[in-house]
């Protein structure tokens, strides 16, 4: 596959999954064998709950790319994800409050389908504004 090929798959997740709260289609974009942060990371399902999870705490939820590179079959994302939390979170009743944090993701592609995800993102400045406790 090609990096342009590779890059749009990424935006496909972005858009069809993430920012459209959609993870019916992870199965269209995600392998079979796909894991989150490392062998031992989570699997298909396990980030399709955790998406689900999120998308309930935060019912706007939204990724903006603010840049994509790619080089063989690795796709970098540096993105800002925003919302508002207005559902439980971390057992932590809703505070209205928005956010604003940054993350950057490291995709692997592999045959048309992302195999891997190693986020990178601001936990901390996430919670302190939110209010939340600091884990």
């Amino acid at each position: 596959m090609s990096t342009e090929t590779n890059k749009a798959l990424v935006r496909r997740f972005w858009d069809e999954v993430a920012n459209a709260h959609d993870t019916s289609k992870i199965a269209d974009i995600l392998a079979d064998d796909f894991r989150l942060g490392g062998d031992d990371g989570l699997n298909r399902d396990g980030l399709t709950a955790v998406l689900n999870y999120y998308f309930g705490a935060f019912s706007d939820l939204h990724y903006t790319i603010e840049d994509i590179v790619a080089e063989g079959d690795t796709v970098m994302a540096r993105l800002v994800m925003t919302g508002t939390h207005d559902g439980e979170y971390d057992s932590q009743p809703p505070t209205g409050r928005k956010f604003q944090v940054e993350e950057v993701d490291g995709f692997i592609v592999t045959d048309g389908r992302i195999v891997s995800d190693r986020i990178v993102w601001d936990e901390l400045g996430f919670r302190r504004q939110l209010g939340l406790p600091l884990a």
